[in-house]
């Protein structure tokens, strides 16, 4: 992992987010959020992946909900100020500048940044477009309904988790046929869930390393153990199991960090897990997922 150097001081967001660097976004958030007066300033951003700017969005309204002070500089003046109002980011961080482009709702290729509702339906729909934008357009095949199925799994960690509001985007890049997803809350995180649902996983002296990686396994949830109405929990702990599978098969990239703890998957290469360096923590949990849709399609 990568991290940029001296954005403490002027709280300059980096160039650019990507699954192996996404570091350097955490490092300059975490630097922030130690003031009462935040500013964050745009000038030199140029691309980010799905899980950077809904990472900005969920922090952003976190410092809001704590009383905080936010602004922004230099938001106008960089490349992706366009993709970024396409994204509603402008909405969401309160940004009132016009819109110089057409809208064109129901894009499959693209979701803009939405809050995740605790509403089954809307879960549901999510999924649903969430999996058109990583297979594409046919909801007949049985890679559309896995990743339906897994997506709203990882959503519904965000309802029933993380005890916070949680943010979901995604968007298909044709040029390098890379399709992403992110989801993001500032929640409890990971492992507080284990301990706070006394979870029969958790033990004492358990890291946020040793959560993140206890998540990723089969069957492993925080709330599986507990009554339910229907017998059993929404939730039933295969989601992100699911999706690791699927990203080792198809070269795509998986990235997931709570607390300090940081796991990423780099197609078939070995999984690294490990703690943020630098005394780095993210309160909440970052989720991102990256797509070959030509390697899906074959899948």
């Amino acid at each position: 992992m990568k991290f940029g150097e001296n954005l403490c001081p002027s709280m300059k967001l980096p160039k650019s987010v990507f699954e192996d660097d996404i570091g350097g976004l955490l490092w300059c958030l975490q630097c922030a959020e130690q003031e009462s007066n935040i500013v964050l300033d745009f000038q030199n951003v140029k691309y980010y992946i799905p899980a950077g700017i809904v990472a900005i969005v969920a922090k952003f309204k976190d410092w809001q909900s704590q009383g905080k002070i936010c602004s922004f500089v230099n938001y106008q003046n960089n490349p992706v100020f366009t993709y970024f109002q396409r994204m509603d980011v402008n909405r969401l961080l309160g940004i009132e500048i016009p819109e110089n482009f057409k809208r064109h709702e129901g894009s499959k290729d693209f979701i803009p940044v939405e809050e995740i509702v605790p509403k089954e339906t809307m879960v549901g729909d999510l999924s649903q477009r969430l999996a058109r934008v990583v297979a594409g357009h046919d909801p007949q095949r049985d890679i559309h309904r896995l990743i339906e199925y897994a997506s709203g799994e990882i959503m519904m960690n965000c309802i029933q988790h993380s005890g916070s509001t949680g943010y979901v985007a995604a968007q298909y890049a044709k040029a390098r046929d890379f399709a992403r997803i992110a989801v993001v809350d500032c929640g409890v995180g990971i492992l507080e869930s284990f301990r706070s649902n006394q979870s029969p996983h958790y033990r004492e002296g358990m890291t946020d390393k040793d959560a993140v990686e206890l998540a990723i396994e089969p069957d492993v949830s925080s709330t599986t153990h507990l009554p339910h109405i229907y017998g059993r929990s929404p939730n039933w702990g295969i989601g992100l199991p699911m999706l690791r599978s699927l990203i080792h098969q198809t070269m795509g990239y998986m990235v997931l960090i709570s607390g300090s703890g940081w796991l990423y998957k780099d197609g078939n290469k070995p999984l690294v897990i490990r703690e943020l360096p630098m005394k780095m923590s993210f309160q909440g949990t970052i989720c991102s997922l990256a797509f070959k849709r030509g390697e899906i399609s074959d899948y």
